[in-house]
């Protein structure tokens, strides 16, 4: 099980998409992602969504956590902060996951706000594997538009 924790700009797409395969297979949820797949998230819907399902995070294989202002928000900040504070993954906050669990996060970090130097660092590993996959997908992504491989 795969827990998201944060604002959603960057994961809500991922998040989106897993939970309509959990509908689609038959698992409840409480927030109905289908019906906002076209619409924008508003800050007070991630943070509303957050106190619902925070005890989720018991016993998930994977919490997954972005960034609590992206680019283009930093006019935010200061309500962001606001909003999140308490989310903060932490080691009070992993001791409620399973004992193997991950964190995965999609860089850059803000260490000391949306994660703790000690849980990334316990989880780096699987931080910089995220980055570097997308990296792949983002390295493909430039030979097709620059017209694919060219046999010689």
């Amino acid at each position: 099980m795969k827990f998201y924790i944060g604002s959603g700009l960057q994961n809500a797409p991922q998040v989106r998409q897993l939970a309509q395969l959990l509908k689609a297979a038959g698992w409840e949820h409480t927030y109905d992602w289908t019906a906002s797949l076209h619409t924008p998230l508003s800050l007070d819907t991630l943070r509303t969504m957050g106190e619902r399902e925070f005890q989720g995070v018991k016993d998930a294989d994977v919490v997954i956590t972005d960034v609590w202002t992206s680019m283009g928000q930093e006019e935010e900040r200061q309500k962001r902060e606001a909003a999140f504070a308490g989310y903060c993954v932490d080691e009070q906050l992993m001791a409620q996951a399973k004992p193997d669990a991950m964190v995965q996060h999609c860089l850059p970090a803000h260490r000391g706000e949306e994660i703790t130097e000690e849980v990334f660092e316990a989880n780096a590993q699987y931080i910089f594997e995220e980055a570097e996959n997308r990296l792949h997908a983002q390295k493909a992504v430039l030979v097709k538009t620059m017209g694919g491989l060219q046999d010689k």
